[in-house]
């Protein structure tokens, strides 16, 4: 409502210009335009999150977009009943997905962390940030720890057989560009950083994890998670 209000705005004002209405000042016609910006990337996660094709995997990364947004537009916006708004919505959006974001929350379940940690299309920019704040990368140790947990039934017995560690020749591969069908998290996107690419064994889970990290250091080229694996 407020987009198409916004969108009509030299409409309405000429109406009410023109009907010697009373209309909204410029002051206030730039407060709404701040409301609009501070409300626009919930629209759009929520029509992502809603549809029926959406995997579990982008729920983390979109309340970690929209934390990053509110902490950005709080600190920038010169208008100080919004920033309040934004510093009180970024709290309670903490407080509610606690059990998703959180790992000391007494209900916190790594589920939708793990089904992001393997979904390279939306783990690559989680584990590339450069942000002050912990707990994203506390949050993908425990999505790493729960993966480990799940598969360590399966490998168990191939781990116990496999000590040695592979010398394999490293192909230098020029740089690939990234799909630009994957999910566009651009407040984030904002914080990444690129790490060099190190070479390491693959006789364990653990270290299997460990080089899947790295390949997340570069750009990920396929559309799907399921395309990568």
């Amino acid at each position: 409502m407020v987009t198409r209000l916004l969108t009509v705005k030299d409409a309405v004002c000429q109406i009410s210009n023109d009907m010697g209405w009373d209309s909204l000042l410029t002051s206030e016609w730039q407060k709404l335009s701040s409301l609009h910006d501070l409300l626009l990337p919930f629209a759009e996660h929520t029509k992502t999150l809603q549809s029926d094709t959406t995997s579990m995997s982008l729920v983390v990364p979109a309340l970690f977009d929209l934390l990053s947004h509110l902490a950005d537009f709080a600190e920038n916006t010169r208008y100080r009943d919004p920033a309040t708004l934004a510093e009180k919505m970024r709290s309670n959006l903490n407080l509610r997905f606690a059990c998703l974001l959180d790992s000391n929350d007494e209900k916190f379940s790594p589920l939708a962390a793990a089904a992001c940690f393997v979904n390279p299309t939306v783990c690559e920019i989680l584990v590339n940030i450069d942000v002050a704040d912990g707990n994203i990368q506390e949050l993908l140790k425990q999505a790493e720890d729960y993966v480990v947990k799940c598969t360590s039934p399966h490998t168990r017995q191939e781990d116990s057989g496999l000590q040695e560690s592979e010398d394999d020749e490293v192909v230098e591969e020029p740089e690939a560009a990234p799909s630009s069908k994957q999910p566009v998290f651009r407040f984030l996107s904002k914080c990444r950083t690129t790490r060099p690419k190190q070479k390491t064994s693959t006789t364990s889970i653990r270290q299997q994890i460990i080089k899947y990290k790295e390949e997340l250091s570069h750009p990920i080229t396929e559309d799907t998670g399921t395309d990568f694996w």
